[in-house]
């Protein structure tokens, strides 16, 4: 039975978004860690790499050049056109969705993978029939890019939006409302940091600023205070502090952090990343709660930055970079996968699982020489599975993973 993350814990245990005009999948105040980290890895510093407590870190496997034919379903991406395709992972069949013209911002795709948002054109996309997807009408009506990393909320029936701030178009501390997607009637909840939508109900988990801070922006985000559960028409509901939280992950006393909630498809766990505001401090992690605010689960992470959360279509397992690591981590058990990922690529946070939660897709950009920008050209993909990497090719920004396969 697990604890609320406001009682003490016995045994406390003691970021890395492509650089990119479009925000990242999650949370979407990372852009100057992103500038941070992606300098780093143009200049060759290397990661350590922390393993968690308890869990021994496992021999890294030897990347692997892989067939697509060695794995099924198929992925929805975004090409450098800007234009979605579908990949059928067994044949290495892409069908470019061309009549749904180009996206405009970086898309979400709802938990039960039927609805794809571009918060660059408002519009939204069907993939009930993935033979042929079709935009399908809404009554959305918002500003470029100011949708939440992850948006969908109420069964697909609403979208939460939050506003940008900064240049690169991070959100920042500012009102989080929901718009009906029927209606386009609009739900505040309230101030807000960094948010995900709530799958079960109309609201949102969300980091709240910390009082008497001046406001968050791309270049310096963060403190924050707690995280909430905010669904309309219920009282507001303080899951955890930024205090217990710091608590349970062993951070000293005291420590200013930024919390960026991540949440499961059946909206019943949030993993919450906590990193240090102040960047000389330099700790981060991730605590999983439950609705009701009890910890499910805490481990460090290594190497800084954002780490990519990503949550197993059976809403159980977590994907995250953990240093130069992909770790796969089932709630509530000890044991972590931990696979070593290609060196010469630089791994955004776009991370999507097989729909039978055994894999894990991420995308890259290869590391280009110090006179070229990094995150230009088409993304190669990753798949990370059994314990190894395999390399797939360059087939654009990864969105999702579904089941299913191409007609021939």
């Amino acid at each position: 039975m697990g604890q609320s993350a406001e009682q003490d814990q016995v045994a406390p245990r003691p970021r890395f978004p492509a650089l990119d005009p479009e925000p990242p999948r999650r949370s979407r105040r990372g852009a100057a860690l992103a500038l941070t980290v992606t300098l780093a890895v143009a200049g060759g510093v290397s990661y350590a790499v922390l393993s968690p407590a308890g869990s021994p870190k496992q021999p890294a496997a030897t990347p692997v050049v892989s067939r697509t034919s060695d794995f099924t379903g198929i992925v929805l991406a975004e090409t450098s056109s800007g234009v979605l395709s579908l990949t059928d992972l067994r044949t290495g069949k892409e069908d470019l969705l061309k009549g749904l013209g180009p996206v405009g911002g970086m898309p979400a795709v709802s938990a039960d993978d039927k609805l794809v948002l571009d918060p660059g054109t408002g519009k939204v996309f069907s993939l009930a029939n993935k033979l042929h997807p079709a935009t399908v009408p809404n009554q959305l009506s918002f500003s470029a890019n100011i949708t939440a990393g992850y948006p969908w909320s109420d069964h697909d029936s609403y979208v939460l939006l939050l506003p940008p701030s900064g240049s690169f178009g991070y959100a920042g501390n500012g009102d989080a409302t929901l718009q009906s997607v029927q209606t386009g009637a609009t739900i505040d909840l309230g101030v807000a940091a960094d948010a995900a939508g709530d799958p079960q109900q109309a609201g949102a988990f969300f980091s709240v600023p910390a009082s008497g801070q001046p406001p968050a922006t791309s270049d310096q985000p963060g403190p924050d205070s707690q995280v909430v559960l905010a669904d309309a028409g219920a009282a507001r509901q303080v899951l955890a502090t930024a205090a217990a939280l710091t608590h349970v992950l062993g951070f000293a006393p005291g420590t200013a952090v930024t919390l960026g909630p991540a949440v499961n498809p059946q909206g019943t766990m949030v993993a919450v990343e906590v990193a240090a505001n102040n960047r000389a401090q330099s700790p981060s992690g991730v605590v999983v709660l439950g609705r009701s605010g009890q910890v499910l689960g805490t481990t460090a992470i290594a190497g800084g930055g954002s780490t990519a959360i990503s949550w197993s279509a059976d809403g159980g397992s977590l994907a995250f970079i953990s240093g130069a690591d992909l770790v796969q981590w089932k709630i509530g058990a000890n044991a972590m996968t931990r696979t070593r990922l290609p060196k010469g690529f630089f791994f955004p946070d776009e991370c999507v699982w097989s729909p039978d939660s055994s894999a894990v897709l991420c995308g890259a950009f290869r590391i280009l020489p110090r006179n070229q920008s990094l995150g230009t050209g088409t993304e190669s993909w990753v798949v990370i599975a059994s314990g190894r990497a395999h390399l797939l090719g360059e087939h654009g920004l990864v969105l999702a993973w579904l089941s299913g396969q191409l007609k021939s």
